[in-house]
This record gives structure tokens, C-alpha cells and sequence, in this order.
């Protein structure tokens, strides 16, 4: 089984970063849309980075908040990085991901009347 998540320094320490079901419905919920359509209707800010952090993060931290979330992104970007510089681990964390990668297939699938999302 190839690795699954994604290690970022965040916070002082190295975490793992992975969207497993569970985060995915996370950030389903709270955007009440599915990740598909948040990509293509939300633009790219730091709520939605935000809440990405949170969701794939909280597998090996299920006491993290979201705010706390919001101070160790911050702690990044005074130390320079930027938007684009943290958007990249969550990318490359979601192609890792096997749930996004099942749905990609399912939504490949022509004239079966199913979208590949789950409502």
C-alpha cells in the first residue's frame, strides 16, 4: 500500500496530512457542496486552505480546531510562505488520497446515469 498522506512542517512539529473518507465528508459538510464543486466554485482563499489543513490534519490531532489551525497556517505565511506555498501539500495530498481517486473513476464512467459524487 503506497503512503497516504502527505508530511508538512506546521506548527514546529512534522505532521501528516490525508483525506481519508472522514475528512472528506469534514469538508463536504462544512462547505454543503461536494470537494468537486468546491474547487470549481470557490475561489482559492485562506478560509478554504484553512479548512483543508483542518480536516486532513485531524486524523492524528482529533482535538485540533479549525482556529487552531488558522494560527499555525499564519505562523507560515509571517515565516514566508504564501497561499500557493501551502495550497501544495493539500494538491498533492488529495491525488494520494484513494476515496478521491475511486471517485474520479466512477465520474469517468459514461452513460450511467451516475455523476461519481455522492449526494
Amino acid at each position: 500500500m503506497s503512503q497516504q498522506y502527505v508530511e508538512v512542517e506546521l506548527g514546529g512539529s512534522t505532521r501528516q496530512l490525508r483525506f481519508d473518507f472522514n475528512a472528506i465528508c469534514d469538508i463536504e459538510e462544512k462547505f454543503g457542496k461536494g470537494v468537486a464543486a468546491i474547487f470549481s466554485e470557490e475561489q482559492i482563499g485562506f478560509n478554504l486552505v484553512r479548512l483543508f489543513y483542518w480536516a486532513g490534519l485531524k486524523w492524528r490531532d482529533r482535538g485540533l480546531t479549525v482556529e487552531r489551525v488558522g494560527q499555525m497556517l499564519y505562523k507560515e505565511i509571517e515565516a514566508g510562505q504564501n497561499l500557493n506555498d501551502l495550497l501544495q501539500p493539500i494538491m498533492k495530498a488529495l491525488k494520494q488520497s484513494r476515496v478521491l481517486g475511486e471517485m474520479k473513476e466512477a465520474s469517468g464512467d459514461e452513460g450511467n446515469g451516475q455523476s461519481g459524487t455522492v449526494e
